[in-house]
């Protein structure tokens, strides 16, 4: 997502900061900036609270907030705002911990100019966006597999019901789910059998029925009449939810989604789900709640018929594992946009995987194993998307501090991808692809086999493909330079089998890289 119009809030109490930064916003053309300003911690919270904020422009030092603390209790209150910190040159170790402890970037202010402050704060939004993509796919895979979990394992309906509503909220995020099931009375009603979240008397409040006339043509009723997804971005503005707009608004509803549930070519229920964002529910979005929605049906009908369980669980194991190939599928596109868009990594972790997978089958390892180590190459650089673009494509050595947030990316890979349940430990690949076998790597100082074979492999691949390759502040060093690295760090600093699968491969096989 590229920022053209930015809402930024500058907390700061020294007037001069304050002046510098006015001025060097108004010098902006391509990117517009809204500036907001305040002088207090406690005023800038109220300020966040009213949602309209997309940026934090933030100095550590406050009348009523010092240092870390500042960031912290912007991170606790609003974690998914991206901070820019301001701070001057001696206090630039504080502002590399700011930015460990969550904010996006930092500005030394005697470095200040308008192509610098508009350029980190454009990238810190696209960042903050990308990263909470990120993890709202996480969430949605989570989600989607404890429910297929517990489709296949419960044995009583309404506890299938309720739990499932429980996980859509608590794992997904949602602000309110409910289960409902078709009558087929006079009065054509939707039935609440089970819910979660914020519900707050709504069911018992809302008449909810799909007859064909202005009552029923909320979502549910329409999706029961039509026998698809129906969708409201925002039941505030949607005339079909004026009449319910008062309760619905009061609750924070304001996107909603009704999934039916169908067997035998009828629908006999619905499943609602209700979010506060009008930014919810998009195409992946649906397409996956689409799945669980077909998946439920089929598991209550397998738990009514009893003799049918047996097939529906290979049926919900089957979909189970389209599901993760969505969420994979996701989550490598939003890696391949990260790479597009920083020219450091542009080309590396293909180039990586080639090599990774070569080496691996040359060490005779099986598919299994490759496709594995596929995926964790394909990611290993995930966590860079929370080192500053300035960093990545500087253009002359890193300083010790630079080089500190270098050092960041293969923990930020990990707490991204730990909660995706793969088919191998890949965040764990990805946190240890820059250990050594010596322990003088990072972050953990592991050595030996206590670092997994696939990040083993991953690293000498990485080591080859940076040395032989142009880096923002060198120019390309050549092969013979990586193996000539590689061969003499063989069992120090690289596991000696990987290692020498490499040097086989380049040596003998005529292995290169496809650009």
């Amino acid at each position: 997502m590229k920022a053209k119009y930015i809402r930024a809030l500058l907390i700061d109490g020294n007037p001069g900061n304050v002046r510098l930064i006015r001025d060097v916003l108004a010098e902006a053309k391509r990117v517009r900036v809204s500036l907001e300003c305040v002088d207090r911690l406690s005023v800038g919270l109220k300020c966040l609270a009213k949602g309209k904020i997309d940026l934090v422009l933030l100095n550590l030092y406050l009348s009523d907030s010092q240092g870390l603390d500042t960031v912290t209790s912007i991170k606790a209150e609003f974690p998914q705002i991206p901070m820019l910190i301001l701070t001057v040159a001696e206090d630039e170790a504080l502002a590399v911990k700011a930015v460990l402890r969550g904010a996006q970037d930092y500005l030394v202010k005697e470095q200040i100019n308008s192509g610098l402050l508009l350029r980190s704060m454009r990238y810190a939004f696209e960042r903050k966006q990308t990263e909470n993509e990120l993890y709202r796919v996480n969430r949605l895979f989570r989600m989607v597999s404890e429910c297929n979990r517990i489709l296949v394992h419960t044995t009583d309906e309404m506890d299938l019901l309720h739990n499932l509503c429980r996980i859509i909220v608590e794992i997904g995020g949602y602000h309110f789910a409910w289960v409902g099931f078709v009558k087929h009375d006079k009065d054509k009603t939707v039935s609440p059998i089970a819910h979660s979240g914020h519900e707050d008397g709504c069911l018992k409040t809302l008449s909810i029925n799909w007859a064909n006339k202005k009552s029923g043509f909320r979502a549910t009723g329409k999706a029961v009449r039509i026998g698809k997804p129906c969708l409201s971005k925002d039941t505030i503005t949607d005339n079909n939810y004026q009449p319910w707009c008062a309760e619905t608004g009061e609750r924070s509803y304001v996107a909603s989604i009704a999934l039916p549930l169908i067997a035998g070519g009828r629908v006999f229920g619905t499943l609602n789900i209700y979010a506060t964002s009008t930014s919810a529910f998009d195409t992946g979005e649906t397409k996956l709640l689409t799945e669980l929605a077909y998946n439920l049906a089929y598991g209550i009908m397998a738990l009514r018929t009893g003799s049918k369980c047996q097939r529906a669980e290979k049926e919900l194991e089957k979909n189970f594992h389209k599901l993760r190939r969505i969420s994979d599928e996701t989550v490598n596109a939003l890696a391949s946009t990260f790479e597009k868009r920083d020219p450091y990594t542009a080309g590396h972790q293909k180039r990586v995987v080639q090599l990774a997978t070569a080496i691996a089958k040359e060490m005779g390892l099986s598919e299994e194993q490759v496709e594995g180590i596929r995926v964790a190459g394909t990611l290993h650089d995930i966590g860079k998307i929370h080192v500053p673009a300035e960093i990545l494509t500087k253009p002359s050595q890193l300083n010790d501090t630079e080089f500190n947030f270098i050092k960041t990316h293969p923990q930020v890979g990990y707490e991204i991808l730990k909660e995706i349940e793969f088919a191998w430990p890949i965040a764990k690949i990805v946190l240890c692809h820059h250990e050594r076998m010596n322990g003088s790597g990072y972050p953990f100082g592991l050595s030996g086999e206590k670092i997994l074979l696939e990040a083993r492999i991953i690293a000498v691949a990485d080591v080859i493909e940076a040395i032989s390759s142009h880096r923002p502040y060198r120019p390309a060093l050549g092969i013979n330079k990586a193996l000539t690295e590689i061969s003499q760090n063989m069992s120090t600093l690289y596991d000696p089998v990987a290692a020498g699968a490499a040097l086989e491969l380049f040596n003998s096989k005529e292995f290169r890289f496809s650009r």
